[in-house]
């Protein structure tokens, strides 16, 4: 579940009859979410009432985020928080789900499932740019042997409150924390799947399963990407015997 889509309340304090006391009346806040068989044009602007409910304290938030998407039309949550945390943004949920709204949408299907665009960016027109910021859903192999796939379950629920800094990895530096784990192209730090990209021959129109890129082209990514997983695995395993 994408905790950032979830409904954000904006607050209105009215007296309440008969005390002192305050009443808090909540009204409710989405952001915008698109699907790709969604009819053009895409949300150019925030969901009414979501500058509203920015604080004081959350404007040089949405300032930053602002700036990011002016960078880069589309990012998946991950990057733009480690980004956030680079120039010395402290943020929650609640702020980072404000500042989302501000300036950007939600993709929820299609091959920019889970990124967030810039307002009146749709990447359906946008050929080369897009294609390279498309997400692939990785599956790693190493989740489908059972054992592994319990084990991962059971030590998530135990240390739930410690995650690991796995789950945050968005350039593919360390095998993937989850049994299906998000990337974007452009942040992914491999020189193969890089080539696949810069070299591939983007199709005349986007589709809902390969995007911008010849369904060949994903194939190749996925599987470099699942050779890549073994062998840094296999590295994190032989890694105490040579410090031994």
């Amino acid at each position: 579940e994408n905790r950032l889509v979830r409904k954000q309340t904006v607050e209105d304090f009215k007296g309440m009859a008969g005390t002192a006391e305050a009443q808090v009346i909540r009204s409710w806040v989405q952001v915008h979410v698109v699907r790709f068989h969604d009819a053009p044009p895409v949300p150019n602007c925030p969901p009414e009432g979501a500058e509203e409910q920015v604080r004081d304290d959350e404007v040089r938030l949405v300032s930053g985020m602002r700036e990011l998407f002016a960078e880069r039309p589309l990012w998946i949550r991950a990057p733009v928080e480690e980004r956030l945390q680079e120039r010395g943004f402290n943020t929650s949920v609640t702020s980072m789900q404000k500042a989302f709204q501000c300036v950007s949408y939600l993709w929820s299907d299609g091959p920019w499932r889970g990124c967030y665009a810039r307002l009146g960016y749709d990447p359906r027109t946008e050929r080369t740019e897009a294609g390279r910021m498309q997400v692939i859903d990785f599956r790693d192999r190493f989740f489908r042997q059972q054992r592994v796939y319990f084990a991962a379950r059971q030590g998530r629920a135990a240390n739930s409150s410690h995650m690991s800094t796995d789950a945050a990895d968005c350039h593919f530096r360390r095998p993937p924390a989850n049994r299906s784990q998000l990337y974007q192209f452009v942040d992914v730090e491999d020189e193969v799947v890089q080539n696949i990209i810069h070299t591939a021959e983007f199709l005349p129109q986007a589709s809902e399963r390969s995007g911008w890129l010849p369904q060949p082209a994903l194939d190749a990514i996925r599987e470099r990407m699942a050779v890549k997983a073994e062998l840094m695995r296999r590295a994190i395993e032989v890694r105490p015997m040579l410090e031994a």
